[in-house]
């Protein structure tokens, strides 16, 4: 953000990413085992929650949720230029985020406006994705779309319930909750097409 690119060609971007993977992966193995524990015993008593009926079919969304995804988007010009194309800004820092915490130790200022800065960009990068994500669903199947729908609630009930007890410095808890609101923004997008794949169907 605002300094060179560490990464000039797309093999450079791919290796960095690889790296910052594979040491996030050494560093909190332990952490990493529990939470797919965890995520695996909640996929297989999923079916019990209040919000998916007997036929797994997703019936309603928790208030949290709704609240979160209702909030309005940054209006920020680093926003808005990541929201445009990656190749506006350097997103080389945020990268270390781009995964559910927790985040593997970063060497970054930790001051309140630097980390604004921090959660704008990858909100602009979050923007993008979510734009491929609705183009995306045009062509789903209703199946396809309501198998989605249960795996990325599923996930960010994993987050929510995480970040409830997470202590980290002030950067990467306020990564977290970010990544944890634009979760529940692909939620209520899946969610939408659902409704109206359900009533398409209904009328069938």
């Amino acid at each position: 953000m605002g300094r060179a690119s560490k990464c000039h060609t797309v093999e450079e971007q791919r290796l960095r990413r690889k790296a910052t993977s594979k040491a996030y992966s050494v560093a909190h193995k332990p952490q990493i085992s529990e939470r797919k524990r965890r995520a695996y015993q909640n996929s297989r008593s999923r079916k019990g929650t209040p919000y998916i009926n007997k036929q797994t079919a997703v019936q309603s969304l928790p208030t949290m949720l709704i609240a979160l995804a209702s909030q309005p988007l940054p209006t920020t010009q680093l926003f808005l230029e990541a929201s445009q194309s990656a190749d506006n800004l350097d997103e080389s820092e945020i990268a270390a985020f781009n995964c559910d915490p927790p985040y593997v130790a970063t060497i970054l200022p930790c001051n309140e406006a630097y980390i604004a800065k921090m959660v704008d960009v990858m909100s602009g990068r979050c923007a993008r994705h979510e734009r491929d994500m609705v183009v995306e669903m045009e062509s789903m199947s209703s199946q396809t779309v309501e198998r989605a729908l249960i795996d990325e609630l599923g996930q960010w009930e994993d987050l929510a319930t995480f970040l409830q007890t997470y202590e980290a410095d002030p950067c990467h808890v306020a990564m977290a909750r970010n990544r944890l609101w634009w979760r529940a923004r692909n939620v209520k997008h899946l969610f939408d097409e659902a409704l109206k794949s359900r009533a398409r169907q209904s009328r069938q």
